[in-house]
């Protein structure tokens, strides 16, 4: 339990690092910024799949109370990591999407839904506890 407790705030603060650092590689330009943006992507993308696979192991240990949100952290947790894969993929073959104008808005509210995603599954997640 502690574990996946700690692994779902590691993934919230990856995801809140990769939309700070998207917005100041659109807004700086800078290729150092861009890089660091991507280093936080893959990072938060390496950290979900063990928070998924403890996520899994946490909702049989609590059967009784994580049954009724069980669903609903699959589906989410499912959608944050093909959002925040979607994202690497697409920063990694574009590596001026930040800075292309027609493409800047999709791609920083990407990065914003795989915040709101996270946090959501961390909120979902403290409402199976005992």
């Amino acid at each position: 339990m502690p574990s996946h407790s700690i692994l779902g705030y590691l993934v919230v603060a990856a995801a809140v690092a990769g939309f700070i650092l998207a917005i100041a590689a659109a807004q700086s330009r800078s290729p150092r910024a861009n890089s660091f943006l991507f280093g936080a992507l893959v990072l938060s993308a390496l950290l979900q799949a063990p928070a998924m696979i403890t996520g899994i192991f946490d909702n049989v240990a609590h059967a009784e109370t994580a049954a009724r949100v069980a669903p609903y952290n699959v589906f989410l947790a499912a959608s944050l990591f093909t959002l925040t894969c979607g994202l690497v993929i697409w920063r990694g073959f574009n590596r001026q999407v930040v800075w292309d104008a027609s493409k800047r808005l999709a791609f920083l509210a990407g990065a914003f839904g795989a915040v709101a995603l996270s946090v959501a599954l961390i909120w979902i997640g403290r409402l199976a506890l005992p």
